[in-house]
Order: C-alpha cells, then sequence, then structure tokens
C-alpha cells in the first residue's frame, strides 16, 4: 500500500497506483475511442531544471512525471494528476 492507502491495480497489463487512476486511464480510453480527446500518454517525464555543476558540486535534474498527459483534439495539452 503507498501512503494514500492506495492499493495498486492492472489494468491491460499496466499497474496503476490505484484504483482512481486506473479508472481514469479507462475513462481516457473511452474518451479517445469516440473522439472526445485525440491521445493521451501515461506518465510522461518533464524535466523542470536540467543537471548542473556548480563549485565543483554536481545537481541532479529535477524532474516532474504527472499520471496523464491529455491531447484535446485541437492540439492542446492538459496534464493530470489523479
Amino acid at each position: 500500500m503507498s501512503k494514500y492507502n492506495a492499493k495498486k491495480i492492472v489494468v491491460d497489463g499496466i499497474t496503476f497506483d490505484s484504483k482512481d487512476e486506473a479508472l481514469y486511464y479507462e475513462r481516457l480510453k473511452k474518451q479517445k475511442e469516440e473522439g472526445i480527446i485525440s491521445d493521451f500518454e501515461l506518465q510522461p517525464k518533464y524535466e523542470l531544471v536540467p543537471s548542473f555543476e556548480k563549485e565543483g558540486k554536481k545537481y541532479r535534474a529535477i524532474t516532474y512525471t504527472p499520471d496523464f498527459k491529455i491531447i484535446d483534439k485541437c492540439g492542446g495539452t492538459v496534464l493530470v494528476d489523479v
């Protein structure tokens, strides 16, 4: 169990961190099939600050990984954390 007492669940061979996240995935699949959205992606990774070195010390990159990236019919992008 996670720190939020959510149980992992597998749908379509994909392991989700919670039942709510799996339900959201199924909702997005249906919206894509119906043409409501163009596409979606699971857990895309965005680099907010690249790794760097300062005064001889190395710093790791800072990243953000939302649960879903949704592309609407107009090409706009929405990031969602469930």
